[in-house]
């Protein structure tokens, strides 16, 4: 754009210098009042496309707000499933412990009892051979 202003500026200064007389003098004047008035058709024009771009990236931005907070709930939403999960895991971990250790005494209980009934057995195996009604 300021290439072209210094041509046509350019370009009347030489136009002038050939017009003498006052009826070139006007319509010199009227070209330079067509000039301006499209100079400041075409600043409006661009100061309205930079207002449209600015409206356009305002809403880009208030979009992206939007997706950001959302996005921000779900994430908070998630952490929480998995505090609670690992809260859980850690409630389970700790039954099946206990369960362990449950199971560690029932074995002990049953191998004492085996042993017992297999002790107890052999003895009255034993004292049963001994005794005299079998023979």
């Amino acid at each position: 754009m300021a290439l072209t202003t210094s041509r046509v500026i350019m370009k009347i200064i030489s136009v002038t210098k050939v017009l003498n007389n006052s009826k070139k003098t006007i319509l010199l004047s009227v070209f330079f009042v067509i000039v301006g008035s499209f100079s400041s058709i075409a600043m409006a024009e661009k100061i309205q496309y930079l207002q449209q771009r600015a409206s356009f990236a305002y809403d880009q931005m208030v979009q992206a707000q939007k997706k950001a907070e959302t996005s921000a709930k779900k994430l908070a939403r998630a952490e929480k499933k998995v505090e609670a999960t690992k809260q859980q895991y850690s409630k389970a971990e700790q039954e099946a412990e206990i369960y362990k250790q449950e199971f560690e005494e029932a074995n002990t209980a049953l191998e004492q009892a085996t042993n017992a009934w297999k002790t107890t057995s052999g003895a009255l195996e034993q004292e049963w051979r001994k005794s005299p009604e079998k023979r």
